[in-house]
């Protein structure tokens, strides 16, 4: 019987004998988030993690697990803050499941708060850095050489495109020719970091360069298939994001922008890496609507939507990153309530 068939009979005759087995238990869970909608690679990776403890310590089913020993399970290996927090919240919701299904009484992980996380705050780019690493890549493209040429050329239009469109470095590794609609000026970005898809509109600018890029860059026996991939490597293969975060470093560092990811105190400053030029499209953003006088709140779902987070918090975290914003948001207040005050007094 496999997860899916499992997870019916499960749901469907609540009366049927309750599976003994705690990987059936962890197999029917899957099944449900999936069904759902969610991509469980990290779930199932974690509650395969959780189910070798259980059997290195000689527990056979779930509701054999107290407190002390759910303690361990989240500090084994003497995790991060982060790496705690991750295991905490799979345990969680996979225990909120069995309790629903009768197989066990109590959600022990209930007692349990998750830690605090140190604060993240990333790089973000000005206008003129992000010009000297994009005028360096384009340096190097030498027509002398072709193999340099074809792929610093993809460098280029794909620095532009990241910073352009806030897309993730995978997804602008997985983008296809057919992926990309020039008269609309849209890219389809398929099955993204949360198994979902979306349009990403493009400005005109990014349109001339992924345009010259297909028409100078790519050989003319390419086919230009849509199923192939939008930018080549050397090898004439899609980028890997490890291959495209190398080259992005190394980048920054010869055009004179870069910085080490570092902790001090309970901040972590992030690097000069490939996914800092999707913070900066962000960040950017919010102030281009700052000084538009937009309503920053009311534009923030769709900010959320374009970039596709899960979360809407997560598009929040932007407006406490740079001190700017607060002063903005500082000034804004002052001009719309202390004259109406003053007025009172």
């Amino acid at each position: 019987m496999d997860a899916s068939e499992d997870y019916r009979r499960i749901r469907k005759d609540r009366r049927a004998p309750r599976p003994s087995r705690p990987e059936t238990w962890v197999a029917a869970y899957i099944s449900l988030r999936q069904a759902l909608g969610f991509v469980t690679a990290g779930t199932e990776w974690a509650l395969g993690r959780f189910l070798s403890f259980m059997q290195g310590r000689g527990i056979t089913f779930f509701d054999e697990i107290d407190r002390d020993v759910a303690s361990v399970w989240l500090h084994s290996g003497s995790p991060q803050a982060g790496t705690i927090a991750d295991r905490l919240k799979v345990t969680k919701g996979f225990f909120r499941y069995l309790v629903g299904q009768g197989a066990v009484k109590e959600n022990v992980w209930e007692s349990f708060c998750p830690p605090k996380r140190k604060q993240f705050i990333p790089y973000i780019f000005s206008l003129a850095e992000l010009q000297a690493v994009l005028g360096h890549v384009r340096g190097k493209i030498d027509p002398k050489k072709p193999g340099s040429y074809r792929v610093r050329g993809a460098h280029h239009a794909m620095l532009h495109t990241l910073y352009a469109c806030g897309l993730r470095s995978g997804e602008i590794c997985r983008l296809k020719i057919g992926d990309v609609d020039f008269e609309r000026s849209i890219f389809t970005v398929r099955e993204t970091k949360f198994g979902k898809t979306r349009l990403v509109p493009f400005n005109p600018r990014t349109r001339e360069l992924v345009s010259k890029y297909l028409d100078r860059f790519r050989r003319c026996d390419d086919g230009m298939r849509p199923e192939a991939p939008l930018f080549l490597n050397l090898r004439r293969r899609a980028f890997s994001q490890m291959g495209l975060y190398r080259q992005c470093s190394h980048v920054c560092a010869a055009a004179g922008v870069y910085r080490r990811r570092e902790t001090r105190g309970k901040i972590v400053y992030g690097a000069t890496n490939i996914h800092a030029f999707r913070h900066t499209f962000a960040i950017h953003r919010l102030l281009k609507w700052y000084e538009e006088g937009a309503d920053v709140n009311a534009k923030l779902p769709l900010l959320a939507t374009y970039m596709g987070h899960a979360h809407y918090w997560d598009t929040q975290q932007y407006l406490t990153i740079l001190p700017r914003f607060i002063d903005i948001a500082g000034k804004l207040f002052a001009g719309k309530f202390e004259g109406p005050l003053k007025d009172l007094e």
